[in-house]
């Protein structure tokens, strides 16, 4: 189990920032890209390690230019990109994976993209969708998280009612709160200082944090 690797999946939602990509692109293990995102990596200048999909979106010219990458036909209707690409990555061991072009263009991409961190939570390790504004995480249980003073971080639980919600560390605390989507959210807090824990007793919490550069 590659605990210690991380696998990036580039799908075709949103078109991260150059500089943004290619800083996680050089850190990570395994490069994987949906067959519709495959014109970003063109246009960057990247190499992913495997290409997948229905390929119909690539030309001769465009295969041409990932000769060396693994493309692989998928055709299976029943899942997303985003899924045969967390489940490849999956299968080939890696416990932490980080998702660029999850939201965006369509809002039913957007949302069902986030389901894909509660349906594969107890695959992995770690699976955090990143865009140029924030990064999206789930929780159970407890954790913490790092950002500097002032960084905006909104807590939703989208998934259904989570219980006993205490967090620590930011603006506006709260203890052993009840939180549901449509009655009562954390929206729009701010960490007080360098770190924030939240922890539940029972639920999935969605974890929307700013990203800031400091």
């Amino acid at each position: 189990m590659n605990k210690g690797k991380n696998a990036l999946i580039l799908l075709d939602g949103e078109k991260p920032a150059r500089n943004l990509l290619q800083c996680f692109w050089e850190t990570a293990d395994l490069h994987v890209c949906a067959d519709g995102a495959a014109a970003v990596c063109v246009e960057y200048l990247l190499q992913p390690e495997v290409i997948l999909g229905d390929l119909d979106s690539l030309d001769a010219d465009t295969r041409n230019h990932f000769r060396v990458s693994k493309i692989i036909k998928m055709a299976d209707q029943e899942t997303t990109d985003g899924e045969k690409a967390i489940q490849y990555c999956i299968h080939k061991d890696y416990q932490v994976i980080h998702i660029f072009g999850a939201l965006g263009k369509r809002v039913d991409h957007t949302l069902y993209n986030l389901g894909l961190l509660t349906k594969f939570r107890h695959q992995v390790a770690e699976m955090t969708i990143i865009s140029d504004d924030e990064t999206v995480s789930l929780i159970t249980g407890k954790k913490t998280f790092a950002a500097s003073a002032g960084t905006r971080i909104s807590l939703l639980p989208v998934f259904g009612k989570v219980e006993n919600v205490t967090i620590k560390g930011l603006a506006y605390p709260l203890r052993e709160t009840t939180l549901e989507l449509g009655h009562y959210s954390s929206i729009s807090n701010r960490f007080t200082g360098d770190s924030a824990t939240v922890s539940i007793s029972s639920g999935q919490l969605l974890v929307v944090i700013e990203r800031r550069e400091d």
